[in-house]
């Protein structure tokens, strides 16, 4: 009978181990679904803020869309500046070492005088 009160109180020293253990990770998981909450919480306080802000003031929803979207106000055009990229070794056409200032654009043939 001493054998099995034994036995019987270590297995319910190992069942309680493991709980303990697993009480811990538990309240480990908790912790960080409480921090992932309030990070949520003061995420959508700002979002709700930015949304009252739009629909109070129609000049931050026309910023948006001109910024974001490219509209225009009637009397606005847009215009695209498009930059040529150089040469790769960084020189310009013209510049003494560019062997091929002032021939046709990738052609190798020698300049004429």
């Amino acid at each position: 009978m001493a054998a099995l009160a034994g036995l019987t109180l270590l297995f319910l020293g190992l069942n309680l181990n493991g709980a303990l253990g697993q009480l811990t990770k538990l309240q480990s998981k908790e912790q960080a679904l409480r921090i992932e909450t309030e990070s949520l919480t003061r995420e959508i306080s700002r979002l709700k803020k930015e949304i009252q802000q739009i629909n109070s003031d129609p000049s931050v929803y026309a910023d948006a869309a001109r910024n974001d979207y490219l509209y225009l106000k009637p009397d606005e055009t847009i215009t695209v500046v498009v930059r040529q990229a150089g040469p790769p070794d960084g020189r310009t056409a013209g510049q003494p070492g560019n062997r091929n200032a002032g021939t046709p654009e990738g052609s190798d043939a020698p300049r004429r005088p």
